[in-house]
Order: C-alpha cells, then structure tokens, then sequence
C-alpha cells in the first residue's frame, strides 16, 4: 500500500499534468484563432489589391504620356503589383 507522501506526490503530479494539458489545449485553440484572423486580414487587403492591380494593367495598355507612365509605375511599386508570364502577382509588404 502506498504511503501518504506517494499518494500526495500522485495527486500533485496529475494535478500538474492536468494544468499542462489545459493550457496546451488553450494554447492550440488561440493558434487557430490567430491563423483564422490572419488568414481573414490577408484575405481583406488582397481582393482591393488585386482590384488596383488590374486598373493598372488596364492603364499601362491604353497608351499613356511618359510621364503617365511615371506615375501609374510608382503606383504599381506602391500596391506591389507587377505581372509575370500573363499573371498578375501581389506582394504583400508588411
């Protein structure tokens, strides 16, 4: 039979493992929530993004002035937009 001093030892350490169980699992749950929230922003800041991007591919088609050109570039670096082989590509500065 196992002493009072094992049997206290026992319920400490099920008493602890119970606590780090607890806060992994809240820890796993705020994770997720975290990646949710970033995939939402991401999400949020792309799709207007991508808008713009697609005006600007549309203005650098339509024969603008060289200093037009100047311009819509500048507002190109801004956004992050830039096409590669037909695509359009987005970068997200941060």
């Amino acid at each position: 039979m196992p002493s009072e001093a094992a049997r206290r030892l026992a319920r400490g350490l099920t008493q602890t493992l119970d606590k780090t169980i607890a806060l992994g699992r809240k820890y796993r749950e705020g994770d997720g929530e975290l990646k949710r929230a970033i995939t939402n922003v991401s999400h949020d800041l792309r799709t207007p993004l991508t808008s713009a991007a697609g005006y600007v591919g549309l203005l650098k088609k339509s024969g603008l002035s060289p200093k037009q050109s100047e311009y819509l570039s500048v507002v190109e670096g801004r956004i992050g937009a830039s096409w590669s082989e037909g695509r359009l590509c987005i970068r997200m500065k941060l």
